[in-house]
């Protein structure tokens, strides 16, 4: 679990490390992750329609920021992210002296976070759904 490692995780060159999690949560949990986020994510998160697809949200983005905070000894709220064209976020070089890469897959309530050093990573995972006999 993303929010359950102890002490500050440490990643060698050539290492990639993945974290997988739920993004449901109690509101609890919730309201102590939107503390995490900034006025940018706090506002995309008021963007979705429906209030799982917010509480999850907002769950990602907060256990995301608490892993990379952990990372970098950083609190989580602190981090800032830059954005490719397409959106994909990245950390500030500021704020990355060890060249931190990650990436999150989200597929129903699940996530997976993938976190390597000085090489672009990417993740994905997909809900397996039973398909209906079609005979």
């Amino acid at each position: 679990m993303i929010g359950a490692q102890r002490g500050a995780p440490t990643i060698a060159a050539g290492e990639i490390h993945l974290w997988f999690d739920a993004m449901e949560a109690p509101t609890a949990q919730i309201l102590t992750l939107r503390q995490t986020l900034p006025a940018d994510e706090l506002a995309r998160a008021k963007r979705f329609h429906f209030e799982r697809d917010r509480r999850r949200f907002i769950v990602a983005r907060g256990l995301l920021r608490q892993l990379l905070g952990s990372y970098l000894a950083r609190p989580p709220q602190e981090l800032r992210f830059t954005y490719s064209d397409h959106g994909k976020p990245a950390l500030l070089e500021a704020q990355n002296p060890h060249g931190l890469q990650f990436n999150l897959s989200h597929s129903g309530e699940m996530m997976c976070v993938g976190v390597t050093r000085g090489r672009a990573i990417g993740v994905d995972i997909e809900q397996v759904r039973p398909l209906n006999d079609m005979m």
